[in-house]
């Protein structure tokens, strides 16, 4: 219980700190969508299912982001049965759910191009095995992921999730063959909307500013003369100058 406060108390902490950091920056929304695999972990023989998911976000600064996620996800695994009482088969079960999802993102080298980014998050896992009875529990996620910024607006996005049930028991499920979670992979494209003003913003551009000419605009001296000037001067000079010798 002690180690589910800590996780959520640094999860708060580190939303806070995104929410001040972006106050100093634009900061614009988006919304994506994914498809992917996922699978429960624990002492049970589990198969692979499908599951997708629908987000919107506001990416706070070059280095932060807040999302909320909602998705389903189907979760096939086997569990021993008997057979008249005698002999133990493996029964083919599966768990439907959804989930809602609170996270935040953590982008440590800043946004560009290609950036890896840290994910942070916990949310509720609404739970159906069989036919048992839906039950909410609650759960933690760890992930991480890869942005690809296809352009200005559209990015794709391949992320890996974990979400911990923090031993809790799920309905449905054998006695000690509970799963401690399930780990998902996720495929998908996030689209920022903008505002006029933010259009006209260049901090998000995706160009690096090592492929920038420094010399590029750059203001001229202030005290430099105008090198068409220096000719004339000197023509002058040496007219003078002979005609002196002339005399």
């Amino acid at each position: 219980m002690k180690l589910r406060h800590s996780y959520f108390a640094f999860l708060l902490a580190a939303g806070l700190f995104g929410v001040e950091e972006g106050y100093a920056q634009n900061s614009r929304w988006y919304f994506g969508s994914g498809l992917g695999v996922q699978q429960w972990q624990g002492a049970l023989n589990a198969n692979v299912g499908i599951g997708g998911e629908l987000a919107v976000g506001r990416q706070l600064s070059r280095h932060s982001a807040l999302a909320l996620v909602a998705g389903f996800a189907s979760l096939p695994f086997q569990q021993s049965s008997l057979n008249n009482g005698v002999k133990f088969i493996l029964a083919t079960r599966e768990a439907n759910l959804f989930h809602g999802d609170f996270f935040v993102d953590l982008h440590p080298l800043g946004r560009s191009t290609v950036s890896p980014f840290l994910r942070l998050g916990g949310g509720v896992l609404n739970v159906q095995v069989g036919s048992a009875t839906r039950k909410n529990y609650m759960s933690g996620v760890l992930g991480g992921g890869l942005r690809l910024q296809l352009t200005r607006d559209l990015a794709l996005n391949l992320t890996g999730n974990y979400h911990h049930l923090a031993g809790q028991a799920l309905a449905g499920f054998t006695a000690g063959k509970n799963p401690r979670g399930y780990v998902g992979a996720r495929m998908g494209f996030t689209f920022s909307a903008r505002t006029g003003e933010e259009a006209a913003e260049e901090a998000w551009v995706t160009t690096s500013d090592t492929e920038l000419s420094p010399f590029e605009n750059a203001p001229a001296p202030e005290n430099s003369a105008p090198e068409k000037t220096i000719a004339p001067a000197i023509t002058t000079v040496a007219r003078d100058s002979a005609e002196q010798q002339g005399e």
